[in-house]
């Protein structure tokens, strides 16, 4: 994960101090991404930009997320999910809960990870480390 990840997209909207990026799914680097399954969706994202103008929207704006960005999708989406997956199988296996049941609230915890997830994604996308590189 040395590499930064850059994401090409267009310019929406703007504010006083940001842009907001729509990005999708479709961009030529996804195919080395790991995590390219769990894009599926165009997404927008507000990022610092410090004089936009109106004249910007629609143009090519080219963003790059940061090495902490990357730890922390998979954090978040690999490695807490398969850890709830076993504790919640081990803690279950001790109980002596039956097959049935263990896999049952193993994949209703992860289940519930994901709709934390969910609903917390709007904190979620505030902490992204997104920088403005460059506007064509």
């Amino acid at each position: 994960m040395g590499n930064k990840i850059t994401h090409t997209g267009i310019i929406v909207a703007t504010k006083p101090r940001s842009v907001t990026v729509r990005i999708g799914a479709d961009h030529e680097q996804c195919g080395a991404c790991a995590l390219a399954s769990l894009c599926t969706k165009p997404q927008t994202l507000e990022v610092a930009c410090p004089s936009p103008t109106p004249d910007l929207i629609g143009r090519k704006a080219t963003l790059e997320f940061s090495n902490g960005s990357q730890r922390r999708a998979v954090v978040l989406f690999l490695a807490i999910p398969i850890i709830l997956l076993l504790v919640s199988a081990l803690i279950c296996s001790l109980l002596g809960c039956s097959e049935g049941l263990l896999a049952a609230l193993a994949l209703g915890s992860v289940a519930t990870w994901f709709l934390i997830l969910y609903i917390c994604k709007g904190w979620i996308n505030q902490k992204e480390v997104v920088a403005l590189v460059k506007i064509d």
